[in-house]
């Protein structure tokens, strides 16, 4: 009779591994089937790692059509764009006009001559209002005059090259009875620059000046006399036609420069001249002439100091 199995050591070792749970070992590592329940812990990890690589990663699909919905996009605007230059788009905004260069500060230098005459003064008074008023009161006598200075202000009624040439204008004012003195009016000469002008510039814009103060005294030798010479006027008319024609360019140039003010009494000024050339047209009025030939000059002092900054 066979003998019952005794529970000896190596006896309970296989009753431990009875308990083991089907599928795994003593380390709690799962295997393929509970028929390999001596098999190696190191083996079953090598077995999963490999079921790890061989298996497909779940974001592999979604990267896949990033990268071809990526491509498609490209092609897209390769061919919607193909025409289109790859230079890019430059806008030029046209200077405007008055507007000051910029970069370096430029002076262009400039050197003006004087000038002095004789000037026939009907009054000085310390502000603006009474001497606004006084000329009022000369005009209501048939007698125009200039405002000068800034205070006091002075009422110019006339000039001349010298005193003995305006003998013929006092005559006109001692019949009217009206009080006067005349003095030395001087333009003092001026040397240093004109802002944002270069120097070709600004020599242009001086002898422009010149050339309007030359026909300035043409037309006071003119203004000297009732009846002036026919022939001197006709020679006095087209040169002011010609210095019309090249006012135009000076005044350019300041305006280029950035200095809109001084253009536009570039204007006036010139506009003076020709009103005063124009007074001796027909029947000449002497009172009236002399005033616009003084308002002139007067205006050319003015504009030549603003224009012209000493060094």
């Amino acid at each position: 009779m066979d003998q019952p199995n005794l529970n000896t050591q190596p006896n309970r070792q296989m009753s431990d591994r009875e308990h083991i749970t089907p599928n795994q070992d003593r380390s709690g590592i799962r295997f393929p089937s509970r028929h390999l329940r001596n098999f190696n812990p190191r083996q079953a990890l090598a077995l999963r790692s490999e079921r790890a690589v061989g298996a497909k990663p779940a974001y592999l699909l979604p990267a896949l059509l990033a990268i071809v919905t990526g491509v498609v996009l490209g092609v897209l605007l390769l061919v919607l764009f193909k025409d289109q230059s790859t230079e890019p788009t430059i806008t030029t905004i046209p200077a405007t006009p008055g507007q000051a260069r910029s970069g370096p500060e430029v002076k262009g230098a400039a050197e003006l001559a004087g000038q002095s005459m004789i000037v026939w003064q009907l009054g000085s008074f310390p502000d603006a209002a009474k001497a606004a008023q006084a000329q009022k009161d000369f005009t209501n006598k048939g007698i125009a005059s200039v405002i000068r200075g800034t205070g006091p202000f002075q009422l110019y009624a006339a000039v001349a090259s010298d005193k003995k040439t305006g003998a013929v204008f006092e005559a006109e004012l001692n019949q009217r009875k009206v009080t006067f003195y005349a003095k030395e009016f001087k333009i003092p000469a001026r040397q240093g620059y004109i802002a944002n002008l270069k120097d070709a510039e600004a020599h242009a814009v001086v002898q422009g000046l010149q050339a309007e103060a030359k026909l300035g005294l043409d037309a006071m030798a003119l203004l000297t006399s009732a009846k002036p010479d026919a022939d001197k006027l006709s020679a006095l008319k087209t040169a002011l036609t010609q210095q019309s024609a090249d006012q135009k360019s000076w005044h350019a140039l300041l305006l280029k420069a950035g200095l809109q003010e001084e253009a536009a009494q570039c204007d006036t000024l010139h506009k003076q001249l020709e009103a005063a050339v124009g007074a001796l047209s027909g029947t000449p009025n002497l009172l009236d002439g002399q005033a616009k030939l003084t308002a002139f000059f007067v205006a050319y002092e003015t504009f030549t100091e603003q224009l012209i900054s000493v060094q």
